[in-house]
């Protein structure tokens, strides 16, 4: 189980002291043998192994809660709104690797598109258009 999640905090993210603080309260959130990293800029991966998509769900509303009434402060800087969107893709079984990080990132960037704190679920393979899957292909 896997789902990527986009850290929305403007030019903040460019902040490594920032990226270090989420990563670690993101991680504060898993269990020991999940596994959390940067993906790209202000994008995290979370690898959930052996947990169904309704189960990574119940994990990215615990992280999104984390950070809801919090504030960080860094280099003296208040930041006192963030707001997660995750996106949140099961592997299918005989789904190429391509395939499965493709469903993945549409998924989160479709979350982003909500605005503000979001999770959205990838459909199955089976139901994506086929020129979703032949894109990345």
């Amino acid at each position: 189980m896997h789902f990527m999640s986009e850290i929305i905090l403007h030019r903040l993210m460019k902040n490594y002291s920032l990226r270090q603080l989420i990563a670690k309260k993101m991680k504060a959130c898993l269990r020991l043998h999940d596994i959390a990293f940067r993906f790209a800029g202000d994008e995290f991966t979370i690898i959930l192994p052996a947990t169904i998509a309704s189960d990574a769900k119940f994990v990215a509303d615990r992280i999104i809660a984390r950070f809801a009434h919090e504030t960080i402060v860094i280099n003296e800087k208040e930041i006192s709104k963030i707001t997660l969107s995750i996106g949140i893709a099961e592997y299918q079984r005989n789904e190429r690797d391509q395939q499965f990080v493709h469903r993945a990132d549409s998924t989160m960037y479709e979350a982003k598109l909500r605005e503000g704190n979001s999770v959205i679920i990838s459909p199955e393979m089976k139901e994506l258009p086929i020129t979703a899957i032949l894109k990345h292909s």
